[in-house]
């Protein structure tokens, strides 16, 4: 039996409120959406349903104020689950009317969307049919690379949506790469606020929370899950080895950038990076991230002159073939972060 906070994968499609009025509509649409990525899986959003409109916020309450003190992740986050919200709309068979940060005195409030007319065309449900069978793989990829073409499918996808998707080809960029992680690794490991943030989102294996890290996700055993939170609080446990070995055997290495680092420029970096994932799942890849290197400041600068990035990255990703099928994390009903 499928434990409840894994409930919101399994979405019905027949239960779509086609008769219903929008704000119903809206609210149906919304349970999409809440299937996004998010930084140690804390979902920070909440969207406010007001009759033929929805908000999508920023919530303050689960911010990563160590690892994210500018909430550039957050909003990266709140990117893909709109990007989410969007590819449903269109599946149902409606435009959307989108505007980004719509008023500068409401800082978290990201987008505001109005669901438009009926579509005259029947769309692609390619990317659709992955929101709910998409996961984050932080396991082993098969030895094999990506076909040439398959990588360019995904360098548009984050073109579509105004970013850029760089594939690291040379040996000694993803080298230089792989020893800025490690150094970013080294730094949060001795940060004990750092480890008192991660540890605050590490759940049991067992855990019936509907947000946070299961154990099962970063491949640790029941037992191992139970002490991971202690363990991360106390003792300086580092990751450099095991993401530079990562690093290094990966299929293919990423990086999504933009132009500017602006919170249009994250919002956009984050429907992308949805985009991207939806793509590489419909192409039978799974995907991951590394996400300290852009959280260390002095890292992510030196990312960007190693690489001579024109911009600033906003994600660092691995790409390949699963071993095994991923795992669902748990998610929050769209009920419970809809008012």
């Amino acid at each position: 039996m499928q434990p409840a906070n894994l409930a919101p994968w399994n979405i019905d499609e027949n239960e779509f409120p086609a008769s219903g009025n929008t704000a119903e509509k809206l609210r149906f649409l919304l349970r999409y959406a809440v299937l996004a990525p998010s930084g140690h899986n804390v979902q920070p959003w909440r969207f406010v349903v007001r009759e033929d409109t929805v908000e999508i916020w920023g919530d303050p309450t689960r911010r990563l104020l160590m690892a994210d003190p500018k909430d550039r992740e957050m909003i990266l986050s709140c990117g893909a689950a709109l990007l989410n919200l969007r590819i449903a709309i269109q599946h149902y068979g409606y435009a959307a009317e989108i505007e980004l940060l719509p008023d500068p005195q409401a800082r978290l409030l990201l987008a505001r969307l109005r669901l438009g007319t009926p579509l005259h065309w029947k769309p692609d449900d390619t990317l659709f049919n992955a929101i709910a069978n998409r996961h984050t793989d932080r396991g082993e990829f098969q030895y094999r690379q990506v076909p040439a073409a398959v990588l360019a499918r995904l360098e548009a996808a984050a073109s579509f949506e105004g970013a850029n998707l760089l594939i690291v080809e040379s040996e000694r960029m993803r080298n230089s790469i792989a020893v800025l992680i490690e150094e970013s690794d080294h730094l949060q490991a001795r940060d004990s606020e750092y480890r008192s943030e991660l540890a605050a989102w590490l759940r049991s294996n067992r855990s019936t929370r509907k947000d946070g890290l299961p154990g099962y996700a970063l491949g640790l055993n029941s037992l191992s899950s139970l002490l991971a939170p202690a363990l991360v609080r106390a003792f300086e446990l580092d990751q450099a080895d095991e993401d530079r070995r990562q690093i290094l055997q990966t299929p293919e290495l990423a990086i999504l950038w933009t132009q500017a680092d602006t919170p249009v420029d994250w919002l956009s970096a984050g429907q992308a990076l949805g985009r991207v994932l939806l793509r590489a799942y419909a192409e039978g890849l799974h995907a991951s991230f590394f996400t300290q290197v852009l959280e260390v400041e002095a890292t992510r600068t030196e990312l960007q002159r190693v690489i001579a990035l024109p911009g600033s990255a906003q994600m660092v990703l691995r790409l390949g073939f699963g071993e095994t099928a991923a795992k669902a994390t748990p998610r929050r009903p769209a009920d419970e972060v809809t008012d």
